[in-house]
């Protein structure tokens, strides 16, 4: 999965690492690239990394 450093330079890294620094705050989305999540019933969804936040809050988790 495309993420990106602090200082916006792309990283590539397999999902669970990349939400693993996502979650750590070491790494981040840009705002119109589509994010794999997980709804309430376990289907994947594509959010908008702009969108993220408030498909967590909404209780989306991260497709792994």
């Amino acid at each position: 999965m495309r993420a990106y450093d602090p200082q916006g330079n792309p990283i590539d890294l397999p999902d669970e690492q990349a939400w693993a620094a996502y979650s750590a705050g070491k790494v981040g989305f840009a705002a119109d690239q589509e994010v794999p999540v997980k709804d309430r019933f376990g289907q994947v969804q594509m959010v908008r990394g702009a969108d993220l936040q408030d498909a967590f809050s909404a209780g989306f988790t991260p497709a792994t």
